[in-house]
């Protein structure tokens, strides 16, 4: 791809400090991950019909055994500076915000001990006053459209080998999804739409947003776990295939209460069962410990061990885990289905979501299936799971080269296809 003229492609193109507001640095901050000259180009292009100055943009990340983010560079506005370079980056963030009083809060640079970087908040999809959107990076490894908590703005990305994800339908389209999407299942659209005090929007958030300022728009997912009692769902994968480090045949029937105890299909084998504890799965309350469909990070139980598990847990159970909530998520499990995830794919002909499930049953998430036929995000945590080739959101990024962000309008043009 070509880099636009403005980008140096050397440390910080940056020609006069940006907004003195508040709530921006008036000197743009650079660690020794950004600001030299060797690494990725982070670019941005604004094609968002907002004005240039009003376009915000830091990039922060979280060391390895840091318990916060810090600022590793900007804050930038765009007119001032449109790109930047970085080296090796950990659990990386680009954060883009749009308003003329600066940027959504940052972190706080960097000190010398990972352990001791400062708290920080990060700005909350569900109270945020100023429209943001995130990009998830890590330098060398992968980049995503993230949709798992909130859309807030339409951001296309693309490397320099010619990888990319599109946005493809924007804010318009996205709105009109979801509010088809949630009166099928049951939801309330209004919910799950965030304004400004100008009654202008903002965003819209996931299911895996909820306060007590706002209830959740999102059906739960009881009538579907019930359309499943006394059924047996497989998870099963073959080591080295799809890039898993683990191989594993687990089985486990639906019981009457919610529960399922996945033991090996192997019954020589004397590895432990992993058991999905009552009432971990179903709810809608935005508490991990409730929402395993929708957050995929509800608790599990490993052998006859009463000890939580949780899925960053990085082992087999966690993986065994995973498979079992993301089919969950795209609807895979069903009454009378094959109830085998190594047959289920995203791309088989039926689909996911409404083409995995037997007519007028909407048992999935309805945030990520209102996502899936109009961008190319995150709907959840694990929707790489059971989906290869171009669907899948993340795309691998070089420890050199560039990756160019285009911030895109909320009104989708005739010529995307939507």
């Amino acid at each position: 791809m070509t880099a636009i003229a403005a980008f140096t492609g050397c440390g910080v193109a940056t020609t006069d400090e940006v907004s003195t507001d508040s709530r921006a640095t008036a000197t743009p901050t650079t660690s020794t991950q950004c600001g030299g000259s060797t690494g990725l180009d982070i670019a941005l292009a604004n094609n968002s019909g907002q004005p240039d100055t009003a376009v915000n943009w830091f990039v922060q990340q979280t060391r390895v055994g840091a318990p916060n983010p810090e600022l590793i560079a900007g804050p930038f506005t765009y007119d001032k500076t449109n790109s930047v370079t970085c080296g090796p980056m950990n659990a990386g963030q680009v954060v883009i915000t749009f308003g003329n009083d600066g940027s959504v809060t940052p972190p706080a640079a960097p000190v010398p001990n990972p352990a001791d970087q400062p708290t920080y908040s990060q700005p909350s999809p569900d109270t945020e006053p100023k429209r943001f959107q995130t990009v998830e990076l890590t330098i060398p490894g992968i980049v995503n459209l993230t949709a798992v908590d909130m859309v807030g703005i339409p951001i296309d990305m693309a490397t320099s080998d010619g990888t990319s994800r599109v946005w493809k339908c924007y804010t318009d389209v996205v709105q009109a999804s979801l509010r088809k999407t949630l009166a099928a299942a049951g939801g309330d659209y209004s919910r799950t739409v965030r304004t400004g005090t100008n009654g202008k929007f903002l965003r819209l958030v996931s299911p895996n947003i909820v306060s007590g300022l706002n209830k959740s728009g999102y059906p739960k997912f009881d009538a579907y776990l019930s359309s499943l009692n006394g059924q047996t769902l497989t998870v099963k994968r073959t080591k080295g295939v799809d890039y898993s480090p683990y191989g594993y045949s687990y089985s486990g029937v639906v019981k009457a209460d919610g529960s399922i105890v996945f033991a090996p299909t192997d019954k020589g084998s004397k590895e432990p069962s992993l058991t999905i504890p009552v009432g971990t799965l179903t709810s809608n309350d935005g508490v991990p410990a409730h929402t395993g469909i929708y957050g995929n990070n509800s608790p599990y139980l490993v052998g006859a061990s009463k000890t939580n598990h949780y899925v960053s847990e990085n082992d087999k159970y966690a993986a065994i885990y995973r498979d079992v909530v993301a089919a969950f998520a795209y609807g895979f499990w069903s009454k009378g289905g094959a109830n085998d995830s190594s047959q289920f794919s995203t791309q088989s002909s039926s689909g996911p979501f409404q083409g995995a499930q037997p007519k007028n049953a909407d048992r999935y998430n309805a945030w990520a299936a209102a996502l899936w036929p109009v961008t190319g995000a995150y709907g959840f945590a694990f929707e790489d799971t059971f989906n290869p080739g171009d669907r899948n959101p993340a795309i691998p990024v070089k420890a050199s080269g560039q990756l160019t962000l285009t911030i895109q309008p909320d009104i989708t043009p005739p010529n995307r296809g939507c």
